[in-house]
């Protein structure tokens, strides 16, 4: 059974949107309409993602064409055109699919209540999950600047991750285990920024030679975090 299509408050919510889409069966066009992908259809879409990746983290999203895609997955431009309609189309896939893993990942789900361990595997899920995409995340951080849809997607997962944090942090000044004042909303996207910019500039920007291992990472901004908003363990 097909799943229900995205409500205009989800569309307007890409990264709800995307975890919707993962549900969804998909299509692809022919004739100038869309038909169910079956097997061989997922697999020729398969193959494009992967060429597209490939592409993508070689050569930049810049320097690439549907073309290069095209035969790097072994097909025409008119089969790729069946799948996607264009470059971005492929990327903000691509994109779609890693935020909603992440997003889906119950290591995400942070809950003050759980301490500094609960806080840890949630930056240690975060980290990890950068430090393994960082070649598509350098592609990402490359086009949000001037493609408008993918600028939604990034703003959206920030948005997502702010409103989880600041909840918790809510949570945690109602119940007395942190000590934080002021706007949460403020803290709450200074602290998400924080690790968002140290994981692009360790993985992306200015790696080490070899890169900081995420564990590390997500051990150094745990205790920033903690310490910044007074985390106590609850008893």
């Amino acid at each position: 059974m097909r799943a229900m299509s995205p409500s205009s408050a989800d569309s307007a919510r890409p990264v709800l949107a995307a975890v919707q889409a993962r549900e969804a069966e998909l299509f692809r066009r022919e004739d100038g309409q869309e038909v169910p992908l079956g097997l061989r259809g997922a697999r020729t879409r398969s193959k494009l993602m992967q060429a597209a990746y490939d592409v993508f983290t070689e050569t930049g999203f810049q320097s690439s064409s549907v073309a290069m895609i095209a035969e790097r997955a072994g097909v025409g431009t008119g089969t790729f055109y069946q799948y996607f309609r264009d470059r971005g189309d492929v990327l903000g896939q691509l994109v779609n699919a890693g935020v909603a893993e992440l997003v889906e990942s119950r290591r995400m789900a942070w809950r003050v209540r759980d301490g500094r361990k609960g806080l840890e595997a949630m930056i240690g899920t975060f980290v990890l999950h950068y430090a393994e995409g960082a070649a598509l995340w350098r592609v990402w951080e490359e086009v949000t600047h001037t493609d408008v849809d993918l600028a939604a997607v990034r703003r959206d997962l920030i948005c997502l991750i702010d409103e989880q944090v600041a909840r918790e942090l809510r949570r945690g000044r109602a119940a007395g285990l942190v000590d934080v004042t002021g706007d949460l909303r403020a803290v709450a996207r200074a602290l998400t920024a924080m690790a968002d910019r140290f994981c692009y500039l360790t993985y992306v920007f200015d790696p080490a030679d070899p890169p900081m291992r995420p564990a590390k990472a997500a051990e150094l901004l745990t205790t920033l975090w903690a310490e910044a908003i007074g985390l106590r363990e609850p008893t």
